[in-house]
């Protein structure tokens, strides 16, 4: 009877250790899950997108266009968003585009992308020669969504790579200049 009180306490013991560390587990997991630093950044993704060739921008849909400080090299960029004065409810309905041009040089070149679409643009800034950042609320583009405050940098080094280059070798290449950017955005 001492040896089958013994195996039972002992098979209580161990049940409960069992128990213990599997509770302790899984608060670890939940804790980790609640992890302070990835309730901060919600968001945060990378991606790559080329200029389109069929992107037109009638007048009466512009809402707001932010010009950058000209680049020495490269030609200049501004943004461009269109308003959603038909949206009833809150929703990410402000086209974002970023614009290139060449300025005043002959022969006249281009690029426009379409970065999204935000609920609200708050503030453009030219971070570097290639840098912009944009900050607004509420993203939406192709899968990648945030309601949140969203900061939207642009890295156009491409697209100035792309220019000075025509430039070097004196091109007579005129309109919309294949390139690309990178865009990354991070919400908090």
């Amino acid at each position: 009877m001492n040896k089958k009180f013994k195996n039972i306490s002992l098979g209580f013991i161990f049940f409960g250790t069992l128990t213990s560390f599997t509770v302790n587990k899984k608060n670890n997991l939940i804790n980790e899950n609640n992890n302070p630093e990835e309730q901060i950044n919600l968001l945060k993704e990378s991606f790559v997108i080329s200029n389109s060739k069929n992107v037109s921008l009638p007048v009466e849909t512009i809402d707001k266009v932010h010009k950058f400080k000209r680049n020495e090299k490269g030609g200049s960029f501004r943004c461009v968003t269109t308003a959603s004065g038909g949206a009833t409810d809150v929703g990410a309905y402000n086209e974002l585009y970023f614009i290139f041009d060449n300025g005043f040089e002959m022969p006249y070149r281009t690029a426009i992308f379409k970065i999204g679409n935000l609920g609200e643009i708050n503030s453009f800034k030219k971070i570097t020669n290639s840098k912009y950042e944009i900050k607004g609320w509420m993203f939406d583009f192709k899968g990648i969504y945030s309601e949140n405050e969203v900061v939207i940098t642009i890295d156009a080094s491409d697209v100035i790579k792309q220019e000075n280059k025509h430039n070097a070798n004196n091109t007579d290449f005129e309109g919309d200049l294949s390139s690309k950017l990178v865009v990354s955005v991070e919400s908090k």
